[in-house]
């Protein structure tokens, strides 16, 4: 086992083109088990479903409502590297001819629990930095702060996608490498500055699919805004087939995080705990 407080891992310097691969082969290995695939998918939507019930509508009822609302968003943020890493799990046990299987989700309550939920602590620090801060442009008049606040409110929100390959791979390097945390991050890091190219590609990738996205939205609106005179509960209609994806688009993203992490660190897998 290597040592916790390990700094060696060699960081491999990925072409361009990876940050296209990276969506390629993730989805190919989702063609090889795709019921699997959505099943694992299914039960970490459900998880997030069960937590927006609970803290929108169950505890909501009891005063302050907005501080449930708030309880259910650092809940998600904390616990999502241990999900991350039961992605990993199953996309390590499927490439050495297993399968992925449901239990492999839940593979990071199992072990190491604690460093990567301590991943998931810097992302709350980081969520209540970005809440209190605009809390306080909110609470100034806006004639004097907007152009600030603005800029504030855009800033975080590109750190904020920029953050997520770091924790992701943060959380995954701790699953396999067994480093803490903060080890974890620094390295992390520094893979995602050293892959600055094949991270541009992805996150140009991204952005596309997120433009394609709002246009697709912006045509069901269309077709919701005259249809829905003659169909009764168009708006549900539309949105159906977005609800069946989630599950499969869930699985893709925290795949393409696992092979980005296996291009860049060249990690031996252990078996699944």
């Amino acid at each position: 086992m290597p040592d916790l407080g390990s700094d060696t891992q060699t960081i491999t310097r990925c072409a361009a083109r990876c940050g296209w691969r990276w969506w390629v082969e993730s989805l190919k290995m989702i063609k090889k088990a795709p019921d699997s695939w959505y099943l694992i998918g299914l039960a970490y939507s459900f998880i997030h479903f069960v937590l927006l019930i609970v803290f929108n509508y169950v505890f909501a009822a009891s005063p302050p409502s907005s501080i449930w609302n708030y309880i259910e968003i650092f809940l998600a943020l904390l616990f999502m590297p241990v999900f991350m890493a039961g992605f990993a799990t199953a996309g390590a046990a499927q490439e050495r001819g297993g399968n992925p299987l449901l239990s492999h989700l839940f593979s990071g309550f199992r072990t190491r629990t604690k460093r990567l939920i301590s991943i998931g602590a810097i992302m709350v620090a980081w969520a209540l930095i970005i809440i209190l801060t605009s809390f306080f442009f909110l609470s100034k008049p806006r004639e004097s702060l907007f152009l600030l606040h603005l800029l504030f409110v855009f800033v975080s929100f590109i750190l904020s996608i920029l953050s997520w390959p770091i924790i992701w791979i943060a959380s995954m390097m701790v699953m396999f490498q067994r480093v803490n945390a903060g080890v974890a991050i620094r390295n992390s890091l520094k893979a995602f500055l050293i892959n600055w190219r094949a991270m541009c590609v992805f996150f140009l990738t991204l952005f596309a699919g997120m433009i394609a996205f709002t246009f697709f939205q912006v045509f069901l609106f269309f077709y919701e805004e005259n249809y829905s005179l003659y169909i009764e509960d168009y708006s549900v209609i539309t949105k159906i087939p977005i609800l069946l994806l989630m599950p499969i688009l869930t699985s893709w993203a925290s795949l393409i995080a696992y092979v980005a992490y296996r291009d860049i660190f060249h990690a031996e897998m252990p078996p699944p705990p």
